[in-house]
């Protein structure tokens, strides 16, 4: 099969695009060609695997053009859209799957679109104009998908409740494979947490509360100057701050796989963030690399958490070191649940009722 994959925001790395690199990478290894509509830098290590399409347009009506004219080739067996904006710019797709590919196309199969939902983003415009606008152009689309996909049950209901999803529905988290290398049920002396993604506004305001004996990495780009983040830092604490760029997949996870648990924060303003659970990378690459979490007490997130025996909830950045200092004493103890209960939340396991579709 020949897929195309529309995604168009400009990320950094398609590595750090996950799902999106994740369902690409599962489908190359089954054999499937793979399109990325797409302007991120790609490792050495991808360069052979994904044939990419870079002309992405500058505005919606150059994206809507350019995601009109390459669906109206009929040149796809599958199409997977993400974003918020590919789904809008690909409202056309209905009339391409229906209409014109009865007039142009002698194939015996139409080709299949799928809505990989990785934000709701809808609610939280702050424009009524744009939320009314946006949810109209998704909702058309949605109405030609044969696929929709939300990162957990959660997200699903929030769909159901904005959006009118008459096709076929799948649950998948934005999770990974179980990939870590070495288990070890004994933390690092001193204790190693780390952060990884984007350095947001919350560290600037909180980082000062953070207290303890151990090694904290954050690790990530920001869009503001971490020069006044350094200079927060007290002399003494071992606050690491990482903006080294890590390319390739395996070396990340490997970066990843040397800390002892991952540290996991949202902030609760908007909902795309509150129901942050499922659809959190940083919570599952911890968690497949067998390493256990200290998560903010949010909605689904703590609630999985806490019944899967991954980690420990807390409120407050001020409560990070007692956190770090319980996770010591039962570390083997999260360490058991995450290979106990794992296994629920795996890609491959999740993903494969929804190929099993696509092929049918």
């Amino acid at each position: 099969m020949k897929i195309l994959h529309i995604l168009m925001r400009h990320f950094g790395f398609f590595s750090a695009r996950v799902p999106t690199y994740i369902v690409a990478r599962h489908l190359h290894k089954r054999g499937h060609q793979n399109v990325i509509l797409n302007n991120d830098y790609v490792a050495k290590s991808d360069e052979s695997k994904f044939e990419f399409i870079r002309n992405i347009g500058r505005n919606y009506w150059e994206k809507f053009y350019i995601v009109t004219k390459i669906l109206s080739s009929l040149d796809y067996d599958v199409v997977f859209a993400y974003d918020t904006s590919d789904a809008m710019s690909s409202v056309a797709s209905p009339f391409i799957k229906t209409i014109l590919y009865a007039l142009r196309s002698k194939r015996k199969r139409k080709p299949k679109v799928i809505y990989y939902n990785l934000e709701l983003f809808v609610l939280d415009y702050k424009s009524h104009l744009k939320r009314i606008l946006g949810k109209s152009l998704e909702q058309v689309f949605i109405f030609g998908c044969d696929a929709f996909v939300a990162l957990s049950p959660t997200r699903l209901h929030l769909a159901e409740k904005i959006f009118k999803i008459t096709c076929k529905k799948f649950v998948i988290p934005n999770s990974f494979d179980f990939e870590a290398k070495e288990i070890r049920k004994k933390p690092n002396e001193p204790f190693k947490l780390i952060y990884t993604g984007g350095i947001e506004k919350f560290f600037f305001d909180q980082i000062d509360k953070v207290s303890g004996s151990f090694e904290f990495t954050i690790h990530g780009a920001s869009r503001y100057k971490t020069e006044t983040l350094k200079d927060r830092i007290k002399k003494g604490k071992s606050i690491i701050l990482s903006e080294k760029i890590i390319e390739d997949y395996d070396e990340f996870n490997r970066f990843v796989e040397k800390h002892d648990a991952g540290f996991v924060w949202y902030l609760d303003t908007r909902l795309n963030d509150k129901f942050a659970g499922w659809s959190s990378t940083k919570y599952f690459r911890y968690l497949s690399l067998g390493k256990p979490v200290i998560v903010r007490n949010l909605p689904e997130l703590a609630e999985t958490t806490i019944q899967n025996n991954f980690g420990v909830i807390i409120d407050d950045f001020s409560e990070i070191g007692e956190a770090v200092e319980k996770i010591k004493y039962k570390y083997q103890e999260y360490v058991e649940g995450i290979l106990e209960n794992y296994h629920k939340f795996e890609f491959s396991r999740n993903f494969e009722k929804l190929y099993d579709f696509i092929i049918s």
